[in-house]
């Protein structure tokens, strides 16, 4: 295993592939008073990815170990250094079985992570959202068991109504995973279909890109203009 270059490990900062650490230096005033100083190695914790393993490694390395890694590979930078990439901490690589599964289910994930979702049964039922038909319709059973005092106010909340024991707490469930699952991507769909009701635009995308499209013609059409003109004149 490497040492750190100074022959100590203070605090490890050091790195992991090339020992490279911190060095004594002087702060220097304007009156030419020195205060002396430790100048530290520029050290990142960083995942790199081992293909032979199918796996992240976690390294504190240097932003030089970060060059070797790319002119030479990992592994040969670890063989170098004398490192055993199975001691190191590490997370398992995305399998092809995982990433065929997503790509089929693109709608069971939530990629943005919104730890604010409105679960709320009546704001979800008083919103414009998608998905707020079917929580009025849930919200209708539910009020005369609120009126007669069958139905804690605190279980309006879909997450607590889902690990309740209530009589309702399996319709709960249902329209909170199908909030879960599907309440982004049908709220994305709903807003684009309000900025065609407004602007009569299908998206900024697609837009920018017929714009796009467009400009491209029209320059086309500029430049024979232009050429048809410079042989007319040449005649």
């Amino acid at each position: 295993e490497v040492e750190a270059s100074n022959g100590g490990r203070t605090n490890g900062r050091y790195c992991r592939l090339t020992g490279k650490t911190w060095n004594n230096g002087w702060n220097v005033s304007h009156s030419h008073l020195r205060t002396k100083k430790r100048q530290y190695a520029n050290l990142q914790v960083k995942r790199v990815y081992w293909a032979r393993a199918n796996r992240w490694v976690k390294l504190r390395i240097s932003t030089k170990a970060m060059r070797t890694i790319e002119k030479i590979g990992l592994e040969a930078a670890a063989a170098k250094a004398g490192v055993d990439l199975w001691q190191m901490p590490f997370a398992l690589a995305e399998t092809e079985e995982r990433a065929k599964w997503k790509a089929d289910n693109p709608l069971v994930r939530n990629s943005k992570k919104q730890p604010r979702q409105m679960k709320n049964l009546v704001k979800l039922a008083e919103s414009d959202h998608p998905l707020a038909v079917e929580a009025k319709q849930f919200l209708e059973k539910v009020r005369p068991l609120l009126k007669a005092g069958d139905f804690p106010e605190e279980l309006l909340h879909l997450g607590k109504l889902a690990k309740s024991d209530h009589a309702l707490a399996g319709e709960g469930r249902a329209l909170l995973s199908r909030f879960l699952k599907e309440g982004q991507h049908l709220a994305e769909q709903h807003r684009l279909e309000k900025i065609q009701e407004k602007y009569g635009l299908l998206a900024p995308s697609r837009v920018m890109l017929e714009v796009d499209e467009q400009n491209k013609l029209r320059e086309l059409e500029d430049l024979k203009i232009a050429e048809a003109g410079a042989a007319g004149a040449s005649e």
